[in-house]
């Protein structure tokens, strides 16, 4: 550690000793393991309280007001324990002031900050915007903070106007008994008041507004992580335009008892095998294995399953660890006669003629979700070798939404669609390659002006080829460089002739045509693909 690093030690010591009660009344625990985790605990020689994490890292609290923005005065639920169990511990950062209890500033500012969730600060930019959104009692939640305890924290965008409610706040609704817990401008409603005071906060806390937001169904009963999660960290926008390494969550939803699930777990395990092969080993896909949830009346909606819910309950669980999310349920509800349904979250990949979108917040994810698919009734699937390969050509399909079959292409003339199916979500079927999303890979058979579909025993039910991802669809994911797409073509067919034979009309097209259409492929994140 250098000297800096050695004084602000020191300091941070100093100011624990004098923050903090010298005398905690909790409870003896010798026999000690993991049941720490997730704990508050100190020993009988020092004042500093820790709180011990899932990861099993140990957490101080920096001084009696950031302890209180948690538990207030009840000091009943820390362990004392002996200092050589703290210490077999490591040592992480301290804990942040809790989100929407307390105003605060340093003694040689006057500037006011709001506390966002993670250890984000906020700069009220005047009195009247403080008035305006936290009341006319808002003086009265300002707190000095310790300058050598601020740097610890990230200054984010200032609060200017009075229609910018913060994150990580109780709200309530004007002239509405509803209270909710709004962060990343949604909201998730508690059942009833005592449920707000379950997760540590009180009616001074409430911040009273106008404007409504993206509604949650699931209701906050009891104390919830989505509230009360001391672990949680700041952090912006969370996209990753990695498409190399991509993570997937697997979610079944209904009865637990389901025969099926086995199965799909199968499945799940095998997948990420499926998809190397598929994308030539470029990409490779990370799970966590399959999540089961028992069926709620809160993931039905007028249209079927309400997939914006389901996701919310993983990340209630889970975090913001997944780019692409997959459905499945045991009934009847999905209404539009597809077998699966893909709900963009967010895109920022240039290049690939599909617009710039970030609405992942709808799903419960800080940004980082890039899709969720509705992937219907687990028992309309067949689990034999040939529905299994059906099933990982319909994943892949679904992922490479996200990227494929969304260009048009320009010989510097005018924009033409032609490699597009008439939906414009996917490739035409006169196209040259084959890929999960379509085309048919035909080949000129020998006579001049006329072409064979190269697979027609693939397109087979009783198939168990898994499609490979096509040259153009890896390098709109970035895979590849542009140089290492060789030019294609579809056909313009004019007689329909036997055995999978068509006579019409070659177009080449090149990767620069595309380019030129929609520019080359990036990131509008300063993120590495």
């Amino acid at each position: 550690m250098d000297k800096i690093g050695n004084l602000k030690a020191v300091a941070v010591i100093f100011l624990l000793l004098l923050a903090l009660p010298f005398s905690v009344q909790g409870s003896q625990n010798s026999s000690l393991n993991d049941s720490l985790k997730n704990q508050l605990v100190k020993t009988k020689k020092s004042p500093t309280i820790y709180y011990i994490d899932s990861k099993g890292v140990r957490h101080a609290f920096p001084n009696r007001l950031v302890y209180e923005s948690w538990f207030g005065s009840d000091f009943s639920q820390v362990k004392i324990v002996s200092s050589e169990d703290i210490a077999s511990y490591p040592l992480g950062r301290n804990i942040y002031l809790r989100s929407g209890k307390f105003l605060i500033k340093v003694p040689s500012s006057p500037k006011v900050y709001f506390v966002d969730r993670g250890g984000l600060l906020r700069h009220i930019t005047s009195e009247e915007v403080a008035d305006k959104i936290f009341g006319h009692m808002w003086k009265l939640k300002v707190r000095d903070f310790p300058e050598v305890f601020f740097s610890e924290y990230t200054i984010g965008d200032p609060i200017k106007y009075a229609h910018q409610y913060p994150d990580g706040i109780v709200y309530k609704i004007e002239d509405k008994d509803t209270y909710f817990w709004k962060i990343n401008d949604t909201l998730y409603r508690f059942d009833s008041f005592d449920d707000v005071l379950a997760n540590g906060y009180s009616r001074f806390d409430v911040v009273t507004g106008y404007r409504t937001y993206w509604r949650f169904k699931r209701p906050i009963k009891g104390r919830d992580k989505r509230v009360f999660d001391i672990e949680y960290v700041y952090q912006s926008n969370m996209f990753v335009c990695n498409s190399k390494k991509i993570s997937v969550a697997f979610i079944y939803t209904g009865s637990v008892n389901q025969p099926a699930i086995e199965n799909l777990q199968k499945i799940v395990d095998q997948y990420p095998d499926a998809y190397s092969k598929a994308t030539k080993g470029l990409s490779q896909i990370v799970t966590d294995g399959l999540f089961v949830y028992p069926f709620e009346e809160y993931y039905l909606n007028k249209d079927g399953l309400d997939v914006y819910e389901v996701a919310a309950r993983l990340y209630q669980d889970k975090g913001d660890n997944y780019d692409f999310i997959f459905i499945f349920n045991d009934r009847d509800i999905n209404t539009d006669g597809n077998e699966a349904e893909f709900y963009i979250a967010s895109n920022q990949f240039m290049g690939t003629g599909r617009i710039l979108i970030d609405r992942a917040r709808f799903f419960g994810s800080k940004g980082r979700l890039k899709g969720a698919v509705d992937m219907g009734n687990i028992n309309t699937y067949s689990w034999t070798p040939q529905g299994r390969a059906k099933l990982y050509n319909l994943i892949n399909h679904e992922i490479l939404h996200l990227w494929a079959a969304s260009v048009s292409y320009d010989k510097g003339d005018e924009r033409r669609f032609d490699l597009l199916a008439e939906d414009k979500m996917h490739w035409s079927k006169w196209v040259s390659f084959i890929s999960p999303l379509g085309g048919w890979g035909w080949r000129e058979s020998g006579k001049y002006g006329n072409y064979t579909k190269f697979t027609p025993a693939l397109l087979s039910l009783s198939s168990t080829y898994v499609k490979p991802f096509s040259d153009l669809d890896l390098y709109l994911m970035g895979l590849v460089p542009y140089q290492y797409i060789d030019d294609f073509y579809y056909i313009v067919p004019k007689v329909f002739l036997i055995n999978n034979e068509v006579a019409g009309e070659k177009v080449n097209v090149g990767v620069d045509d595309i380019i030129r259409a929609h520019g080359e492929i990036g990131c509008r994140q300063d993120t590495d693909r």
